[in-house]
């Protein structure tokens, strides 16, 4: 029995050893697995951090383009958060160009893209719990996450008609030419800017659908002629006799607000006489020329104050702001990409005013417009205007998917809130000092994405 009895206690003693043996593996795949959930946890806090801080560094980026401001509001939201109970740390930042054909981020110059790199690694890698009784320490944690601004094609709808008189349209072409430069710091290889012009029953394309790096490279496609944007002028050379006298009723001023005089001197247009379009003769007495030449071509006219602009007819006079967006619409149509955002901002010193059906000097004479036009096809009324504008915008947000922003100068009728579409806004001032901080402010709010 006593041999039984120690054959028994020997079987035993090895059922101890195997047991510690097995509490061992036990306790290290649950160290294992405690500590692989924390290294899981850390990771997606790293990339929760990542892609925060990668959103307020491009949106800093794009507001200041400085990269050393992006970087602060980057360290900012990264200085905010834990990462495994400890601070995160900003590994790296980068400015560059995002491609969103081919999901790539690269370095450089051209800043539409900012990427960042976020965790806690080295001396300040994430500690194991129960891993060191593996012999395992600590472990890297690491997460990186790109923020670009999404891939635009804007165009802007730009009412030329002479009722906004040239000192104040000056600072609606100061704030083409703002929001152009906003497009250039930001841009990326598929982003695209074009313009319309209109007036009566027209609307022009004053600079096609072009691309802003193309735009940025060569300035004569576009910065150039939007730096000689301008209200449209009447057609015709001046008058070799000018007259002179207190009568200013049914006169035609050339160009409305200054030219040359016939002794050579220019038109001061910020001093201004009684009638909202008279300026002062050298003598001080008021002046007018009281006939018009219309002195046209087929292949573009003659004088006029602003040659780079399409010319003003008197007897085709109106503001129609649906020739404006429907050429802007047939624009988007031939410019088809379906990742891009797509904006149109339209600007106008607001009311709209009606034409009949004859065309005036464009159906009579052999005219050859010098920019590709969308013209209304009949008469409109005011009525008609305000009902047709929201309509004409609402179907291009519908069809295409451009969100409209409209901006008022002066007038404010509700056909122009109405006409606002998708992310866009309704603005209006009577001050032509606001244009230009409502335009940077619509380019703010272009949207930016995290793309990786």
């Amino acid at each position: 029995m006593s041999h039984r009895f120690h054959r028994k206690a020997h079987r035993r003693g090895n059922y101890t050893v195997l047991m510690v043996l097995l509490l061992g593996v036990l306790f290290g795949f649950g160290a294992l697995a405690v500590d692989v959930s924390m290294i899981r946890l850390a990771q997606t806090e790293a990339q929760d951090i990542a892609d925060a801080a990668s959103h307020a560094a491009i949106a800093e980026l794009k507001d200041s383009h400085d990269l050393t401001l992006a970087r602060a509001a980057a360290e900012e939201v990264v200085a905010a958060n834990t990462l495994a109970g400890d601070e995160a740390v900003l590994l790296d930042i980068d400015s560059g160009t995002w491609d969103p054909t081919a999901r790539s981020f690269t370095g450089g110059s051209v800043s539409n893209a900012i990427q960042v790199r976020v965790g806690r690694t080295g001396s300040q890698a994430v500690r194991l719990a129960l891993g060191t009784l593996l012999g395992w320490y600590s472990v890297d944690v690491a997460a990186t996450a790109t923020a670009a601004t999404q891939s635009v094609q804007v165009i802007l709808v730009m009412d030329i008609t002479g009722s906004w008189e040239q000192r104040n349209f000056v600072k609606a072409r100061e704030a083409a030419m703002t929001f152009l430069d906003s497009l250039h710091q930001n841009h990326g290889p598929q982003d695209m800017v074009g313009m319309v012009v209109f007036m009566n029953r027209y609307g022009w394309e004053y600079t096609p659908m072009t691309s802003v790096e193309d735009s940025f490279s060569n300035a004569s496609l576009v910065t150039n002629k939007w730096a000689n944007l301008n209200v449209g002028s009447y057609a015709g050379e001046y008058q070799s006799a000018w007259s002179t006298g207190a009568n200013r009723n049914n006169i035609h001023v050339a160009c409305r607000v200054y030219g040359n005089f016939n002794n050579g001197t220019k038109w001061n247009p910020f001093v201004r006489g009684p009638n909202p379009y008279l300026g002062f003769c050298t003598s001080g007495a008021s002046c007018y020329q009281p006939a018009k030449q219309n002195n046209w071509a087929a292949t573009g006219a003659v004088g006029g104050c602003f040659p780079n602009m399409p010319r003003y007819y008197s007897d085709e006079a109106g503001t129609d702001h649906t020739t404006g967006i429907s050429m802007a619409e047939r624009m988007f149509q031939e410019n088809v990409d379906p990742t891009a955002y797509k904006a149109m901002v339209v600007l106008t010193d607001g009311e709209p005013s009606p034409y009949g059906s004859s065309e005036g000097i464009r159906r009579t004479q052999r005219w050859t417009e010098p920019f590709r036009q969308y013209k209304y096809p009949g008469a409109h009324s005011i009525a008609q205007i305000e009902r047709d504008t929201p309509i004409v915008a609402q179907r291009i947000y519908n069809n295409l998917g451009v969100n409209t922003w409209f901006v008022s100068f002066r007038d404010d009728r509700p056909f122009m809130a109405n006409s606002v579409t998708g992310d866009g806004w309704y603005a209006h001032t009577t001050n032509a000092t606001d244009i230009v901080p409502i335009f940077q402010e619509i380019a703010r709010s272009l949207p930016v994405s995290i793309v990786n």
